[in-house]
C-alpha cells in the first residue's frame, strides 16, 4: 500500500467521522422532529422531544464557543 493511499483511506475516514457543527438557534428552529431527534443523536445528545433537543444542542454550541 502506497503512502498516497493509506493518507486518502485516513482521510476519508476522518470525513466519516467528522460531525457537523451545530447551527445557530434560528436555524435549529427550522428543523422538523426527525431532523432534531436525528441531529441530536449525531451530537451525542439522547433526548426524546424535538424542542429538550433543540434546548441541549444550542446548549452545547454555546458552550463550544
Amino acid at each position: 500500500m502506497s503512502l498516497l493511499h493509506r493518507r486518502q483511506q485516513t482521510m476519508n475516514a476522518a470525513n466519516r467521522a467528522a460531525v457537523s457543527p451545530i447551527p445557530a438557534w434560528a436555524e435549529l428552529m427550522k428543523l422538523d422532529e426527525q431532523e432534531a431527534l436525528a441531529l441530536a443523536k449525531q451530537h451525542g445528545i439522547a433526548e426524546s422531544d424535538r424542542m429538550a433537543a433543540l434546548q441541549a444542542l444550542n446548549a452545547k454550541r454555546k458552550a463550544s464557543q
